[in-house]
Parts: C-alpha cells; structure tokens; sequence
C-alpha cells in the first residue's frame, strides 16, 4: 500500500450527481421506509422510529440500491454532516433532508467512501461550511461537492474497509464484553446494598468474609494499583518533534521509537485509536515528509 500514491480527490469528481431526497409527507404505515435523518447513526442505517411511503412516483425516482451513501444537508449544528451506508435490509427511499451521493463505482467503493466522510477531518470541514439558522444548520451539494479526500486505487481501499471493518468489530465485542461486565458487576453492588440494609453484611460464619474486610480488600487493591510506578512516556526527539503537526503523527512515531528497530506493521498502527482514517492521514503525511519509510514487507520503519 503506498500512501504517496494515492489521488486527492472532490467529492464532486467521484460522483455523477448529489441528489435530493423527496420533500413529500411520509406516512406511519406503508410500503417501503422513508430514511430520514434520525435513521443515519454511526455510518448505518437504524431501522426503528420508521416512517413510510405509498407514493409510487418517490418510489420510482428515490429508489435506494445497495451501497448508496446518504449525507445529512440539514440537522443541528453538532450533528449536521453525518453520512451512512444503505446495506438494502429493506426496501426504501430518502427524506429531503438527506443527499444521495452517486459516486462512480469504478473508482471508489461505497464503505470507503462513507468512512471518509465520516472522518474528523470530514467534520470539521463541516463546521466550517455549514450554514446556521435558528434551531438547524445546512450544508448544501455544492459544499459536500468541494470536500476533498485521499483516495487510493479500488484494491487498497477494499484491503483498507477490510480492516476497518475488522478493528470496528473487535471493538464492538469488547464493547459488549465491557458493558456485561458493567452489569454484572451493577447486579453486585444492588445485592450488597440489599443485604446491607437488612442486617446480613455481617455473619458469624468465620469462613465468610465481612463487608469490612470486602471494602479494606478494595481500598488495597485500589492504593496498591494507584502506586504502581507510571510507565515512562517514549520521548520524541526534537528534530522529529518540530516537524510533527498532529497527536497522530506524535503516537505513530512513539510506537516506532518503542519497536524499533523492528518494522511496525499497518495493523498495529491503526490499533493506536479507533479513528483509523487520522491515522492513515497521519501515516501518509509522515512518508511525505520523509520521516518513516516503508519496507518491502509494507512494513513502516522510522527513518535514520
């Protein structure tokens, strides 16, 4: 994968046309879903607080097909700009609020597409374009038509979508892990508030342990863990450092100071955050500014 090799890009070049979405009521039972804005949630489609149309002449011309990708023109200020991937889980059309990207599928693919418009970089593009009014705030085609992008050749953005899709999906499962654990851990603490107040913390089975001596365990544990020596942060040195221009850039060159002289694969470099397009605009900028190189494994070295 070479960085340097990939095309600056509009949104309009990549598109044929920014299309409105249909400016008819919508109704709450029908024959095919209304996206509208509340539906585009974290680059997807949510499928509840649905509405409807019947009107064939919308069905016709707003049709949704599998991969399109969605753009919110209008919505409050912090949440204007949002874009999702409609997967085709039911038949639908778009809401007015909406703009379908009709990108060229010769040139990029729809999750790439979507994952770069949904990037900080994306956003904060956003904030300076958008319009405000009283209670909403508007990008218009034109504006999303003037964003511009990196954009590799179509094989290096499959491989790209491959692993992000697979980052994004290790961490919805430690998510989950996260949040059973958070349960289980809500269901303990209500069981020893009940017990509390019904006088069974204490016990006198000596091969129980009191409530006490729980807490005194926890408070231990919790100083043991407090005074624990810090690890020490890896220091860039200042030639490197004054030509840095972002916290990416700074993390990256940390973890190849760590490994070095070991090459670091793209992989555990996109495992530094979860913001994976920051990290490849990152890691572009410092092969463009010559302060890593890459191997011929595609491995990434800090340069000497």
């Amino acid at each position: 994968m070479r960085i340097e090799s990939w095309k600056n890009v509009s949104v309009s070049e990549i598109c044929h046309s920014l299309k409105y979405g249909t400016s008819k009521k919508s109704v709450s039972q029908g024959k095919v879903v209304v996206i509208r804005m509340g539906n585009l949630q974290d680059g997807e489609i949510r499928w509840d607080d649905l509405a409807y149309s019947n009107d064939e002449e919308d069905i016709e011309k707003y049709r949704l097909f599998s991969g399109d990708v969605l753009f919110n023109r209008t919505n409050s200020s912090a949440l204007v700009g949002k874009t999702s991937i409609y997967r085709g889980d039911y038949p639908a059309i778009y809401a007015g609020y909406l703009i379908k990207l009709d990108y060229d599928h010769s040139r990029i693919i729809g999750d790439f597409l979507n994952y770069s418009l949904n990037t900080i970089r994306a956003k904060k593009y956003y904030n300076l374009v958008k319009t405000d009014g009283v209670n909403q705030s508007n990008i218009n085609a034109k504006k999303i038509g003037a964003y511009k992008f990196a954009m590799p050749n179509i094989k290096e953005q499959i491989e790209i979508v491959r692993i992000l899709d697979d980052m994004f999906a290790k961490e919805q499962q430690v998510k989950q892990v996260a949040e059973t654990v958070v349960e289980q851990i809500d269901l303990i603490k209500k069981s020893i508030l009940s017990r509390a107040f019904r006088g069974e913390l204490g016990t006198n089975n000596q091969n129980e342990e009191s409530a006490v001596e729980l807490v005194k365990e926890v408070v231990e544990k919790s100083v043991e863990i407090n005074n624990k020596p810090k690890t020490k942060r890896t220091v860039i040195p200042e030639e490197i450092k004054s030509a840095l221009s972002s916290s990416n850039e700074e993390e990256i060159i940390r973890l190849l100071i760590k490994s070095a002289p070991k090459a670091v694969s793209v992989q555990m470099i996109m495992s530094i955050s979860k913001k994976k397009f920051e990290l490849m605009d990152a890691l572009r900028s410092l092969e463009q500014k010559q302060i890593v190189i890459k191997n011929s494994l595609g491995e990434y070295l800090l340069k000497r």
